[in-house]
């Protein structure tokens, strides 16, 4: 485990022991998005996000599980927030609405938008493995708490 995540758990009450299970993540397709995404955690906006089985297997990822514990890192690769997953559902892209969008960051609670922006970032990331996004693509979707900073 590098350095500065030992440090962050640390600093949170929390020691190696839970590198089992521990996830890091970087959530954005660039530094712009990376900053956003994370302050509108921050300020309480957003306490769910969405991921793609395909690419979690693509990068050898587990399937997220309700309690695992998730530090997202900053565009420098910092651990910044560090968050427990409460919930997760399995859906079709297609299938996801307004009801899943609650728990969004608030520009993404549109069913319209989020859809838009998920298939620019998707399909840039999931064209090296020769697929697309479609609308029975599975995807998670992933309620969290934030434990740090509190």
């Amino acid at each position: 485990m590098e350095h500065s995540l030992i440090r962050f758990l640390e600093a949170h009450g929390l020691g190696p022991e839970v590198a089992d299970d521990l996830e890091t993540r970087r959530l954005g397709a660039d530094p712009a998005m990376v900053e956003r995404i994370l302050a509108v955690i921050e300020r309480g906006e957003k306490s769910m996000t969405f991921s793609l089985p395909w690419l979690a297997a693509d990068e050898g990822r587990r399937p997220p599980a309700p309690g695992r514990l998730i530090v997202l890192l900053d565009v420098q690769g910092s651990p910044r927030l560090l968050l427990r997953l409460t919930a997760v559902r399995e859906k079709r892209f297609g299938d996801v609405d307004a009801e899943d969008l609650s728990r969004e960051g608030k520009p993404m609670r549109d069913p319209a938008a989020w859809r838009e922006l998920h298939e620019w970032v998707w399909n840039a990331r999931l064209e090296p493995l020769g697929r697309q996004v479609s609308a029975d693509m599975p995807v998670w979707a992933e309620y969290f708490e934030r434990l740090a900073p509190a």
